[in-house]
């Protein structure tokens, strides 16, 4: 027996065909044409068959609605099924389907209206790196409650005991990308040391892997113009850069009316604060200091940098 296939996705609407031929009588048998509509979390199907080489067709629908417990989430269908031509008859029948299994890194039982074979999960263990290795110290505590969005989807992961976060029913050998939801952190100042993740699942399997957040630094000061027989007075507007040991420009910021900058959620590393040499020409003054280098270090509390003071001068 030999059966060929062809399938096909019409906005939501999910075409399936089946023909099956037989190759020791070198004829066809029968056909079967089915068509699937996802509703609100339940999905419509209807089929028909119809056999090549009798006289019996069957024409058979199908309703499948999810069932939530308390305890566990399980599947319920509801099949109804009828074969015409001639004497007719039907059916009606009640499923419940579902999957139940040990998770042994967070000890708890997984439940789904799904086998869980048919998906993967991952589990993250999400601590504050204090010396910035990636590698979670006994030292070290553990951040529980954060937000992931999943391919740029918002979800709510379960914790448990306060030490990781599980994302179940993913599908597997699909890579996804998950970004923390830093909002839900619980310090403005504290970032993932990766903005992003990939990750890939097998069926039935738990991926693992350790978060690492990071403590954020900031900077601040104030720019100045001084003239000959003038008190100084701040300046303001006047553009500020932030470049990384690579002279990679990574913030911005410009002063305020009384001439106070400020530049915050500064990852750990060696910078140089500078006025920009363009708006510098066309105003036609210069700065000193010419720059400033700053070092945030990795550090169990954000770090601020206060003091970091321009003085401006016309240029003659």
């Amino acid at each position: 027996m030999a059966r060929l296939t062809a399938s096909s996705v019409i906005y939501r609407l999910h075409i399936r065909l089946n023909v099956n031929y037989r190759v020791t009588d070198r004829e066809w048998q029968d056909y079967d044409v089915s068509l699937s509509l996802p509703i609100r979390g339940a999905r419509l199907g209807i089929s028909y068959t119809e056999r090549l080489t009798g006289d019996a067709r069957r024409l058979s629908g199908s309703l499948s609605i999810p069932l939530i417990l308390r305890w566990a989430t399980l599947g319920l269908g509801l099949f109804a099924s009828g074969r015409g031509r001639g004497e007719a008859d039907y059916g009606l029948s009640l499923r419940f389907s579902g999957g139940l299994g040990w998770d042994p890194h967070t000890r708890r039982l997984q439940t789904s209206r799904e086998p869980l074979t048919r998906h993967g999960s991952f589990l993250g263990r999400l601590f504050l790196d204090f010396d910035g290795d990636g590698y979670q110290d006994e030292d070290e505590p553990p951040l529980s409650g954060i937000r992931f969005y999943k391919d740029e989807r918002l979800m709510s992961p379960v914790s448990y005991e306060e030490r990781v976060v599980h994302l179940p029913m993913l599908t597997p050998y699909t890579h996804h990308i998950l970004m923390i939801d830093e909002v839900s952190l619980p310090d403005p100042f504290y970032f993932p040391k990766d903005p992003a993740l990939s990750v890939m699942v097998r069926p039935g399997r738990t991926t693992t892997a350790s978060i690492p957040i990071l403590a954020a630094g900031g900077i601040s000061g104030e720019v100045m113009l001084v003239e000959e027989d003038l008190p100084e007075q701040g300046a303001a507007r006047i553009l500020l850069l932030l470049l990384d040991e690579e002279k990679r420009e990574v913030a911005r910021t410009r002063t305020e009316f009384d001439g106070f900058f400020y530049i915050d959620r500064i990852p750990p590393g060696e910078y140089r604060l500078i006025p920009d040499k363009k708006q510098l020409l066309d105003l036609e003054i210069e700065a000193y200091p010419v720059y400033y280098d700053i070092v945030i270090p990795v550090s169990a509390e954000p770090i601020f940098i206060d003091d970091l003071n321009f003085r401006l001068t016309r240029l003659h």
